[in-house]
């Protein structure tokens, strides 16, 4: 009887962290659900995956980058870039890193189902940040200046300068004519591959 209540004694915190946890996780997907069901109010428009933007920033010698989507209206071929702090008109992106080469890129939907450039989806637009001003290779997209560094694929595009570096992720020269004066904005991408 002592070593069961001892074991409750012991395992008593470490259950409620995590039901605490998992309340956390709840209430955050609940939140975000209901910011989907917001966003679904707003006007949309039909677009395809053209490009991601990579935003490469060093800091303290250590290089983050931030991937961004750019979308394609498929009725009158306007461009729209995802602002930087807005998290579902965003598809979800990773690497997988090779030694030597440039890195895997692996891009999902929010429902986990794997996207390729050009899948269709509709795009809810909650709010328009302004635009994309190219002006060379000097990219400002919001607050912040960017210079423009070509492909993601090209090798060793992790070691960065100590300005703040953009590449995108199809390799095409013409990306920085399609989203000069692209609208950046802030909503919701839901793709067409996660209906079926």
């Amino acid at each position: 009887m002592g070593i069961v209540i001892m074991l409750l004694i012991i395992t008593s915190p470490l259950l409620t962290m995590g039901i605490g946890i998992y309340a956390l996780i709840k209430g955050y997907l609940k939140k975000i659900e209901k910011q989907k069901q917001e966003y679904r109010n707003y006007p949309s428009v039909r677009v395809e995956l053209h490009d991601l933007l990579f935003v490469i920033k060093k800091i303290n010698n250590k290089s983050h980058d931030t991937p961004i989507a750019v979308y394609k209206n498929r009725s009158n071929n306007k461009y729209y870039v995802v602002g930087l702090a807005t998290y579902l008109a965003n598809p979800l992106v990773s690497y997988i890193g090779h030694i030597k080469k440039p890195p895997e890129i692996i891009v999902q939907s929010h429902n986990k189902n794997r996207i390729e450039p050009q899948d269709k989806g509709t795009l809810y637009i909650a709010k328009e940040l302004g635009n994309v001003s190219v002006n060379g290779d000097s990219v400002t997209i919001g607050n912040e200046t960017y210079n423009y560094k070509g492909s993601i694929h090209v090798q060793n595009v992790f070691q960065t300068s100590k300005s703040f570096e953009l590449r995108n992720s199809v390799v095409t020269n013409k990306i920085l004519d399609e989203i000069n004066n692209a609208t950046i904005i802030d909503g919701l991408i839901e793709f067409d591959i996660d209906k079926y």
